[in-house]
């Protein structure tokens, strides 16, 4: 470089520190850091303006491979030209910049105890297919994490060995084309194939197919992209179980380092695949990035309900819409939707079930009744979670006004439940089942805010309980919030679905509680008859005592 263009170079440099940007990842920040990145463009025109041609092309260079040295996504615009930065590849790059930071502040060290916890990261991304996970994730982010760290590994995996070395290959290509120049790296000509290559300074970065197993081997950052080749494999209970045990023995143990991350990115396509299972787990971060918003409130890119992910790309109202007609509505949820879910189980079906709007929700109610299926254990992960919910009934039809799901210990359930009842002054009504702590609360509570009634079920069972309930969902009497009012409604959905051979029951227990229990009024108090019941199972096929 000639001298005149040095010293422009490093009169930019000073000047671009005086307006250094301290990056803190917060999705939130996604608008005013684009905006930051305009008024510095603005900024930086100005200053090579006064250059000669030739200069301004060398500074401009230089710039350029400063700024994707220290910026993945000016990274991903130098090592794709044609990159199409929308709102959600930004999103991305600033989530993938904030890991890697995270992960190298812990390896310092000088590194504290809480720049440690930090620093280890275990990830799980949902996002539909063909919007650019794989291009702006997988094949682009070891490459820069291990040249910007020549001495630390990355691993890659996939569904197959091919797609994991396709993946690894792209990353040594942009080690051979860029790492030298950006990183001051290069590849060790004893090891540089497609499924392994190694930096002369001993960083290295490897593909393989996730049943393949990477013993022996160790990294600070494992990607595992697409786990299942297709729906046939994830919907193959054998094939999910062979990829779990895979991913628990093989995948979990080889994360290495004082820092390091663990970031599993797959389109989703059913309820109990690697998504599934971990992020029901804690220690997991889980982002669910669906095509088209549902809720602003819960919206990582803070969009409008009914705004598409890439409109840029071709992905706007009418094609998903199209996508969602061609496909079905059961895969769309999953794959575009990233809400896998199951038709229906043995007793309740998706078709019966009824959500209201805020605009269909009746301003007033007959009455408002408590309904508690309570447990013990306390917080134990291990011990079921108590279910608190309240409904209102309008004429024959019942409305879930609000539902809580938590493990509680019994001091917390009693000031849950008093809680509660302050919200809804208009519940009268608190139905507890006499079991596990129910009998406490009531004695506990009955003279601090009263209305309790214990439920005895007798001898009806939990599926009995719920096979007497499912007329008032067939006949349409039954609404849940939707997810505008309720946004995790649809894990009260789910264990509906999955009853009553799910891992946990206890929000469908309260529901049939309240059902159950329910007497409709028509001018004095009418208590539903037994043998009403029992008659309705018996034409339905569920004839019991």
């Amino acid at each position: 470089m000639p001298n005149s263009a040095k010293k422009s170079y490093q009169k930019y440099k000073w000047y671009s520190s005086k307006m250094k940007n301290n990056f803190n990842y917060n999705s939130k920040s996604v608008a005013s850091s684009q905006q930051e990145e305009a008024r510095k463009s603005e900024n930086m025109d100005n200053f090579v303006s006064g250059l000669t041609d030739s200069q301004k092309e060398q500074t401009l260079h230089q710039i350029k491979i400063a700024k994707a040295r220290n910026s993945y996504e000016d990274y991903l615009k130098l090592v794709y030209p044609d990159f199409k930065c929308t709102r959600f590849h930004h999103y991305l790059a600033m989530l993938c910049q904030t890991i890697v930071q995270r992960v190298e502040k812990a390896n310092e060290p000088n590194a504290t105890f809480e720049d440690k916890q930090r620093g280890r990261i275990k990830i799980l991304i949902s996002v539909p297919p063909q919007h650019g996970k794989t291009q702006t994730i997988t094949k682009t982010l070891p490459s820069w994490y291990i040249g910007r760290n020549p001495t630390r590994s990355a691993i890659l995996t996939a569904y197959n060995a091919e797609m994991g070395e396709k993946f690894n290959d792209s990353n040594r290509q942009k080690i051979r084309m860029f790492g030298k120049e950006v990183f001051g790296v290069s590849i060790s000509d004893s090891q540089d194939n497609k499924g392994l290559f190694e930096l002369k300074s001993g960083g290295s970065c490897m593909g393989v197919g996730i049943q393949g197993g990477i013993t022996g081997n160790g990294g600070d950052i494992i990607i595992v992209d697409d786990p299942y080749k297709n729906g046939l494999e994830a919907n193959s209970p054998a094939t999910r179980k062979i990829i779990e045990d895979m991913f628990r023995d093989s995948v979990l143990t080889r994360l290495r380092g004082n820092g390091n991350a663990l970031i599993v990115i797959h389109t989703r396509w059913h309820e109990s695949d690697l998504c599934g299972v971990y992020g029901k787990e804690d220690g997991w971060i889980t982002i669910n990035i669906p095509c088209v918003c549902e809720n602003e409130r819960t919206d990582p890119l803070h969009r409008k309900v009914g705004e598409t992910l890439c409109p840029e790309l071709g992905f706007d109202a009418q094609k998903i819409a199209e996508i969602r007609k061609n496909i079905g509505e059961k895969l769309f949820q999953a794959l575009y939707q990233g809400h896998p879910f199951i038709d229906g189980g043995e007793i309740f079906t998706r078709k019966m079930i009824q959500f209201y709007t805020k605009a269909t929700l009746p301003q007033k109610f007959d009455e408002v009744v408590m309904s508690c299926d309570l447990s013990f254990g306390g917080k134990n992960k291990n011990n079921d979670p108590c279910a608190i919910q309240i409904w209102g009934r309008n004429g024959a039809n019942h409305y879930l006004l609000k539902r809580i799901k938590k493990r509680l210990t019994f001091n917390e359930m009693c000031d849950t439940i008093k809680i509660v009842s302050a919200t809804f002054p208009q519940c009268r009504k608190k139905i507890v089942e006499k079991k596990a702590n129910g009998q406490a609360v009531i004695d506990s509570l009955n003279n601090v805010i009263g209305g309790f009634e214990a439920y005895d079920p007798k001898m009806n069972d939990k599926q009995s309980r719920a096979n007497s309930v499912t007329p008032y969902f067939e006949s349409g009497n039954v609404f849940l919030p939707d997810e505008t009012i309720d946004p995790t409604i649809n894990e009260m959905v789910d264990e509906m679905m999955k009853f009553p051979n799910g891992e946990h029951d206890d929000e469908v227990d309260a529901m049939t509680q309240y059902l159950t229990t329910y007497s409709y009024k028509s001018g004095n108090r009418i208590e539903t008859e037994s043998r009403y019941i029992t008659f309705a199972n018996a034409i339905r096929g569920y004839w019991y005592d």
